[in-house]
């Protein structure tokens, strides 16, 4: 095969790639618009109250598990291109609020480290802008992709949920 026969031939072929077909149906304008400002505004003080609560030394089972969610719905949105965040960052901020856990368990109180402090209020600064740029269907996509994780966290606990997030994404590209 010759060189230009070779050329045409992968510029058809990236051309046949872009057309990808859509998956599911066609998303209404609602979902294509940026949240609403009062559910962003909403969203937004839970995290940064959760934060609050647990530097103030007010920390609780509940204001915990909203930290949670606010880590990984952020690094979904992260991983759909949204925010300034960092795969590292989030491993930090999931092995420190398993360390909260740990302590917990341990009999100890619902406290943040200056350390898991630091982390977490990147994390909700982050989770603020990225509230702020993304679409109704792009974040609805991203809770439900939440809550399939925190389904399988459960069935598997013990193991970072990150790590096993990012195993199984790299199972599924090299099956497709």
């Amino acid at each position: 095969m010759s060189f230009g026969k070779a050329l045409v031939s992968a510029m058809v072929t990236k051309a046949q790639n872009l057309k990808k077909p859509r998956r599911g149906p066609a998303l209404s304008k609602q979902m294509l618009l940026p949240l609403p400002l009062p559910l962003v505004k909403d969203l937004s003080l839970v995290s940064h109250l959760a934060l609050a609560s647990f530097q103030s030394g007010h920390g609780s089972q509940h204001l915990l598990y909203q930290l949670i969610r606010t880590t990984y719905l952020s690094y979904l949105m992260w991983k759909e291109g949204l925010g300034a965040g960092a795969y590292q960052l989030y491993c930090d901020a999931e092995r420190e609020i398993e360390a909260i856990a740990a302590v917990r368990a341990g009999g100890g109180p619902w406290m943040l480290s200056e350390n898991a402090s630091s982390i977490l209020e990147k994390i909700v600064c982050i989770y603020d802008v990225q509230l702020g740029g993304i679409s109704a269907g792009l974040f609805t996509r991203c809770q439900a992709k939440l809550e399939q994780l925190l389904g399988m966290l459960v069935v598997r606990s013990g193991e970072a949920l990150l790590q096993h997030e990012q195993s199984r994404s790299a199972d599924e590209t090299t099956r497709g």
